[in-house]
């Protein structure tokens, strides 16, 4: 047995499926037709979210990058007398329940690298080191990395104070060269 499930409002208008809470939505096909079903895993779709392109709906990773979790429904469920029922899980018996987690991968982050500081530009006083900060999407070199988050490239260094005393001064006296 199939039939067509939407997501509506309160006021019979169809709107799109996020909208609707997941733990509600009834399935779209029944196994065991118009008869009597005995308790069985039933394992709705991974959670879906929709496009603004073209109004399709995708397969939900909760994160937008990187490694993440897809969620989905799974009952233990049944049809007796001709009505759809919840049970127990252990009315289910057996047989392994599906996973109603799994592990997802999007596209690579964008992530700010950075090499370590150069030596500072003086050896006393204050001078300047720097370092490379490049934006990487997992291994290639790209421009999508959020400059506010960019970490800095240049900085000063302060080391102790360069000596004042010209060298080979003592006392206040200048030595000649012999």
């Amino acid at each position: 047995m199939v039939r067509h499930v939407y997501c509506k409002t309160p006021e019979g208008r169809v709107v799109p499926e996020n909208q609707c809470p997941p733990e509600n939505k009834p399935l779209a096909t029944h196994p065991c037709g118009e008869r009597d079903c005995a308790p069985h895993w039933l394992s709705q779709d991974w959670e879906r979210v929709s496009s603004r392109v073209n109004d399709y709906f995708s397969l939900q990773c909760n994160t937008t990058c990187g490694r993440g979790v897809k969620r989905r429904i799974v009952l233990c469920a049944g049809v007796s007398g001709g009505k759809f029922q919840n049970f127990d899980e252990e009315a289910c018996g057996g047989s392994e329940k599906p996973e109603d987690e799994a592990t997802c991968f999007e596209r690579p982050c964008f992530k700010w690298y950075t090499t370590p500081w150069s030596e500072c530009t003086k050896t006393c006083g204050v001078g300047v080191r720097m370092r490379d900060v490049k934006c990487y999407q997992g291994r290639e070199l790209v421009r999508g990395c959020d400059p506010l988050t960019k970490p800095v490239a240049k900085q000063t260094c302060t080391l102790q104070a360069c000596p004042t005393e010209p060298p080979g001064k003592e006392a206040g006296h200048l030595r000649a060269a012999e």
